[in-house]
């Protein structure tokens, strides 16, 4: 048994990706967020766009997307394993790294970006320092993590791609995937851009049918108007989903 269980926290712990959280929240306040954004990430690089964006967003620790799943996980191996450490440990900003442990209270220990960005060699790197050479598990989700992988004990994926998995095969034999139940792409993309709500933009037909002009002769002008006014309105259901989230 692996002497330290290493969790990592973007689309592993939580369902979703912090920094992208955080730079939502940013530009639901300010529509020149983008801008500084791009202007500090090539300025001072990703380490400290990532602490700017943790000051500047205001984002509820208690309300993220974490996922049951690997928490339970974390939770067995407590069970298991009393004396044995786990670890929270990503590229996010530290304190937002900080403030996720204290809210959930199930890591001894826990480490995030501060100078550097905490991930791939970098990460693998402060995990040799924390297991003193020891074999470790850890759990993760991206091809960033196949250095970790590669010299962990055993590898937990959390949805993996089929490609992302047949690239850890190659280099570990102890795997353990942890899946969230699959949703149809299809019918979440329909119900995200709410189709039922563009019978409103029927009403630009009306006009046409009223001047008693041929219908036919204006039905490329207007099935292309209906599409526009649909599309226009459904892309503002999703900036304002993504605000609200």
């Amino acid at each position: 048994m692996a002497a330290m269980l290493l969790v990592d926290l973007d689309k592993t712990l939580i369902k979703s990706d912090y920094l992208q959280e955080s730079f939502i929240n940013c530009f639901s306040q300010n529509i020149f967020s983008p801008i500084t954004s791009i202007f500090i990430l090539l300025k001072n690089g990703k380490a400290f766009l990532k602490k700017y964006l943790f000051n500047k967003a205001n984002i509820s620790i208690e309300s993220l997307p974490y996922n049951k799943k690997v928490l339970d996980v974390i939770y067995q191996w407590k069970e298991k394993n009393p004396e044995k450490k786990v670890i929270l440990i990503s590229a996010t900003y530290h304190e937002v790294v900080e403030r996720i442990a204290n809210h959930l209270e199930c890591f001894d220990d826990w480490h995030g970006t501060r100078d550097e960005n905490l991930k791939s060699e970098i990460k693998l790197k402060k995990i040799k320092d924390l297991t003193g050479g020891e074999s470790f598990t850890y759990i993760g989700d991206s091809f960033a993590d196949l250095v970790i992988w590669k010299n962990a004990k055993k590898c937990y994926l959390v949805n993996p791609s089929k490609r992302l998995l047949k690239a850890v095969t190659k280099i570990n034999d102890s795997i353990e995937i942890i899946a969230s139940k699959k949703s149809n792409l299809f019918f979440e993309v329909i119900k995200t851009i709410r189709v039922h709500q563009w019978v409103k933009n029927l009403l630009i037909f009306i006009p046409a049918i009223l001047s008693l002009k041929p219908f036919v002769d204006l039905l490329e002008v207007l099935v292309s108007g209906f599409f526009a006014f649909s599309f226009i309105a459904s892309a503002f259901y999703i900036l304002n989903d993504l605000f609200d989230i």
